[in-house]
């Protein structure tokens, strides 16, 4: 991923890195720093930068995007979640509108806020953005990952980085 990663050929008007883990570490390089370093290669000059990274991996990401004059987006999209009465799953809210969703697990809501962020760094969406954010929610699944098989609740939870 990131800086020699096949997809990173295209400019971008957003730059996205959402974790840094020392899952890739084979690749990207022996600690979260350099791994940073490495992800944030994915920064093009006068792109949003949008991360969830903290600490000092993210203190990198932040002087990439100045080095390379990439934008930082700083504040992460208001979006809140509430868990339904004793269920799995979570409710989504933003704009202040509550719409039930699949998510079971919390990373899927951080995934949420960020992809929201995303949105609204983008021009031209405008008022349009509340209803794209319920109508995704509200179909969004991801069989296999996280997926709850039965009420009892049995979670599955395959899937790969």
């Amino acid at each position: 991923g990131g800086q020699f990663d096949a997809t990173n050929v295209l400019r971008d008007d957003v730059s996205v890195i959402t974790t840094v883990g020392r899952d890739h570490a084979d690749e990207l390089g022996d600690d979260r720093e350099s791994i940073a370093e490495r992800k944030a290669g994915i920064i093009d000059p006068g792109s949003k930068v949008v991360y969830r990274v903290s600490g000092e991996p993210g203190h990198v990401i932040s002087q990439v995007a100045e080095r390379v004059g990439g934008e930082e987006v700083t504040s992460i999209a208001d979006v809140s979640f509430s868990r339904c009465d004793g269920e799995v799953t979570f409710d989504v809210i933003y704009a202040g509108e509550r719409t039930p969703s699949k998510l079971v697990a919390g990373y899927q809501t951080e995934n949420i806020e960020t992809a929201v962020t995303v949105l609204e760094t983008l021009d031209g969406i405008g008022s349009e953005l509340g209803n794209i954010v319920s109508e995704t929610v509200v179909e969004f699944t991801l069989p296999g990952r996280m997926e709850v098989a039965q009420s009892s609740p049995v979670c599955c939870g395959g899937g790969r980085t």
